[in-house]
């Protein structure tokens, strides 16, 4: 219990995971090992996670609302860069993983600390012929073989493979992840939000008989899993990016796996410009193959809001840039 009660008192000092394993010695591994050995003992950790891919730990005192996707940034961060990527579809026959340590290290050479993942994390149990390992040990099988890097966050909608193994096992996907994984962050099932100063993104993954969560659609930046083939949709109120699949499932609808860059231009605290860079992995290199730039500001009212520049109600957590 040593190494408990040593994170246990860095966690009340304040220390961010980076500086967690800096201090103790441990490697990301120990420490999330750690982390789930005191919340087995009963301790209520919130956590914080920011913009360079950092998260910080705090001890529950009190019983609150449940804790919201916030993506805490500093004031500069006017220009955001995310890796999106969707359907890998672990444990199928068709799933890559070599090609998602390759997003990895494109994400890090490039300084991209935030993944959004669109669902379909694992095969589960909907397709018998695609499977290649039994759906209840997909999960450990995914979380095994799933890059980790303290940098980079992954924010992760479920989809409806994944929701799968509930219906037909009664295996949460979401509980095994948020034990064993501090850098992967499941944010719901079919929809979720990640709020970002003023504004947000919202994930989908169509999951049939599961109601919607009532999320408001008006003026939304909208990126959809499912689909498994790029493509940018325009309407009156909202930008909505098809995500294409980050395995060989593609249904011919598209050649290769892909993944996109996507950055956005935010002008007090609101998305105004969407730049959208097409990534496919043909002979183990990606290649951009489209870009998008989009206008979004027409459609949102700037006037009189109040800009969050570094989500007001963490005022003592700015972060130095890097």
């Amino acid at each position: 219990m040593k190494n408990e009660e040593l994170v246990l008192n860095l966690i009340k000092e304040d220390k961010t995971l980076e500086e967690i394993i800096n201090v103790s010695g441990l490697s990301i591994k120990d420490v999330y090992r750690i982390l789930n050995n005191i919340k087995k003992m009963g301790y209520c950790l919130s956590k914080k996670y920011y913009y360079d891919g950092e998260t910080e730990y705090k001890l529950m005192n009190n019983i609150g609302r449940e804790e919201e996707n916030i993506l805490i940034t500093s004031p500069k961060d006017n220009e955001l860069e995310f890796m999106v990527i969707s359907d890998l579809h672990f444990g199928s026959l068709y799933e890559t993983p070599k090609l998602l340590n390759m997003i990895y290290d494109y994400c890090t050479k490039k300084n991209i600390h935030i993944i959004l993942n669109c669902g379909d994390f694992i095969e589960g149990d909907i397709n018998s012929l695609n499977i290649a390992i039994p759906p209840f040990k997909q999960i450990n099988h995914a979380l095994k073989i799933h890059p980790l890097s303290k940098d980079i966050l992954n924010y992760l909608l479920l989809g409806n493979h994944d929701y799968s193994l509930l219906t037909n096992y009664g295996i949460n996907i979401m509980e095994t992840i948020k034990m064993r994984r501090e850098d992967i962050i499941p944010i719901g099932f079919k929809e979720g939000i990640i709020k970002i100063k003023n504004d947000q993104i919202i994930l989908q993954h169509p999951i049939l008989h599961l109601k919607s969560s009532g999320i408001n659609y008006a003026k939304a930046l909208i990126i959809r899993g499912h689909g498994h083939a790029t493509k940018v949709t325009i309407d009156t109120s909202n930008i909505i990016i098809y995500a294409p699949s980050l395995s060989k499932l593609n249904f011919n609808k598209c050649d290769f796996p892909g993944a996109i860059d996507l950055r956005i231009k935010m002008r007090k605290g609101i998305i105004e410009y969407v730049y959208i860079e097409e990534l496919a992995i043909i002979s183990n290199k990606i290649h951009t193959t489209n870009e998008l730039n989009l206008y979004f500001g027409n459609n949102k009212s700037f006037k009189d809001r109040n800009c969050i520049l570094n989500e007001e109600e963490y005022p003592k957590v700015l972060r130095k840039e890097k």
